[in-house]
């Protein structure tokens, strides 16, 4: 019985997403998801991250105020969800 190759299931997973074009989409859900973990409790609970569109990940904001706070944050928060998957996915932040 011959041993084959040992590779991490991580390598393996990542690999196959690249081969089939899932990389992306499943980067964009990954930003997603991360979204209330960048900001902090009150913002989480005021506002939902809906989609990545066009480089851009588009949050829905329910006060009013918030969504001028989050426009001042937009640079720091895009650094900071592009960090946390590990890849250039998004440039802006689009507040609804």
């Amino acid at each position: 019985m011959d041993r084959r190759e040992t590779r991490r299931v991580d390598g393996v997973v990542a690999e196959f997403l690249h081969s089939s074009g899932l990389e992306t989409p499943y980067l964009q859900y990954k930003l997603v998801q991360a979204w209330p973990n960048v900001v902090d409790e009150v913002i989480a609970q005021s506002t939902q991250a809906l989609a990545v569109r066009e480089q851009s990940l588009w949050v829905r904001v329910e006060v009013p105020a918030l969504r001028t706070q989050l426009a001042m944050m937009r640079g720091q928060l895009v650094q900071k969800l592009n960090a946390i998957v590990g890849s250039i996915i998004i440039y802006d932040i689009k507040l609804v």
